[in-house]
Parts: C-alpha cells; structure tokens; sequence
C-alpha cells in the first residue's frame, strides 16, 4: 500500500482514538471499567484552598462521579472528568482522600480510586511585611549544606525581595566570589506558595573571569509556628558558560533553601579571597 495511504489511516485511526469514540472491541455491558491513571492532581495542599482534581482519559459514553473524605466536592465540570475540591478543615490524621467512579454507557461501575493528599495546617498573615526581616537556616543540598542567612526587603502586595540567598555555597564551596547583584524578587502567594521567576541573579569572579548567573525556584511559606518559614527550591543558571547547577555536575536537579524569620544579622555580599580556597574546590569545577 502506498506509504502515503497508511500515514493517513493511521492519522484517522488516531482522531478516532483521541476524540473518544466508540470503540467496538470494548464490550460496554460486560468489562468492569478501570480508572486509567488514577485520580490526578495535588498530592499537598494548605487547609482552607481548593484544587481541582480530573482523570485524563476519555470512553464514549462514560461518567465520572466524585467524593471526598475530610474534603468537600465543590463542583463537577460538564463533562465529569473534572471536580474541584475544597480543603477547609484538617484531617485528624493529616490526609484528605479524592474519590472517583466511572459508570460506563451501558450502567457498568468500576470499582472506586483513591487519592490521597496531604492538608498542612494554614496560617495567614496580615501583611507580606509581615516577612520582612532577617531568615537563617540552611541552603545547598545532600553534604554540601550552609548556614543560610538571608534578607527579605520592600514587601508589596504580592511580592518581596529576597536577598543572600546561595551566598554560602557559591562562595564557600564553589569558590566564586559574588562581585554585584544578589537581590530578587520573591512572588508571595496567598495559598501559601512562592515563586521567583527566571532572571538575573548575580555576577561572581573566579579566577579574574566575571561569570554571569539566572535563578529560577518555588517553594512554601509557613505561618503557623512562632516564627515563620520558607522553603525554597531553585536551581542557578551560569549564563556565562551555559549549563546549570546543581544538575550539571551533580545528581540533584535543585538547591534547597529552608529559612526562619529570625532577626539575627544578617551577612553582607561576600568576597572571596580565591588564593585561600582549597585547590580541590577548583579541580572539582574541571577548569
């Protein structure tokens, strides 16, 4: 057959299978439907928000039915693929469950799939100058965690700048010294998220060379403990020399910064005095 023939039935047979048609070889009124996948969505979420939650595949004929345990099913798109669910309380046990049934055309019911997520405790706070001030804690990853101290600064409605972060590892592991920059935004998000887009980070010396690097990370914020914290998880981007860290060089994809409102002082840019570093530090860098 014509090479061009078979690309075309194979595009039809495609357009039958992603447009959900009937399919003749599934007997609707014998075979138990499975749920395909699973219930997806969020496996975390803070109390008091809701998520939507969907299966995604499709069956000519079928409906989907939802339910939730210590949750409440808020809606159901019209195709009943979709629910959004509420998170109001928090679960005695700290996990929420996200039901789901599918009933096919001819009446037959699967049998029910569970998902369970986890609901954190929710405090909010008045104000995102509520978060200014000095943070320490840790930032890095596996053995090659800092002392994390960092600033957070000129507080908006939906963002803060953060400063300081990395500064340990850059400097005293990585062995570059932080010549400008070292402040960007940190997006707060009332669902107790965070974000800092990809941009800018800072510009570092080694070896008399300047070596450009972007950021990019998410992470949570936490009100409810006596202090509150952040956890960020971001990866660096040398622009200079095009490759990415943590990942590049070593089998974790991010850095992981967790910090405490503190108060304490907190460290100025630092500069590192390259001839003091441990010359294993430059032979681990291959340069």
């Amino acid at each position: 057959m014509n090479l061009k023939y078979i690309g075309f039935f194979s595009l039809v047979l495609a357009l039958a299978f992603w447009g959900c048609g009937e399919d003749e070889d599934y007997e609707y009124d014998g075979v138990v439907p499975a749920i395909v996948d699973g219930v997806q969505g969020v496996t975390e979420i803070n109390q008091s928000f809701s998520s939507d939650f969907y299966v995604d595949y499709c069956r000519e004929g079928s409906t989907w039915s939802w339910t939730a345990v210590d949750a409440t099913v808020t809606s159901v798109s019209d195709d009943t693929k979709t629910a959004t669910v509420e998170f109001a309380d928090l679960p005695a046990d700290g996990y929420a469950e996200v039901i789901v049934i599918e009933t096919t055309v001819k009446g037959v019911v699967s049998d029910p799939d569970t998902l369970e997520v986890l609901v954190n405790q929710y405090c909010a706070i008045d104000s995102n100058e509520d978060l200014e001030g000095s943070w320490s804690g840790t930032d890095g990853f596996e053995d090659t965690y800092y002392d994390s101290q960092v600033l957070t600064f000129d507080a908006t409605e939906t963002e803060i700048t953060i400063d300081g972060l990395n500064y340990g590892w850059i400097v005293e592991y990585w062995g570059e010294s932080i010549t400008s920059g070292g402040s960007v935004p940190l997006i707060i998000n009332e669902d107790g998220t965070v974000e800092i887009e990809y941009q800018y980070y800072f510009t570092t010396d080694w070896g008399g060379s300047p070596y450009e690097y972007y950021i990019e990370g998410s992470g949570t914020w936490s009100n409810c403990n006596d202090d509150p914290e952040i956890t960020i998880e971001y990866t660096l981007y040398n622009y200079t020399d095009g490759y990415e860290l943590p990942s590049y060089y070593y089998d974790y994809s991010n850095f992981t910064a967790t910090i405490v409102l503190d108060g304490g002082s907190v460290a100025a840019n630092k500069i590192a005095d390259l001839s003091a570093l441990d010359s294993k530090v430059i032979d681990l860098k291959g340069r």
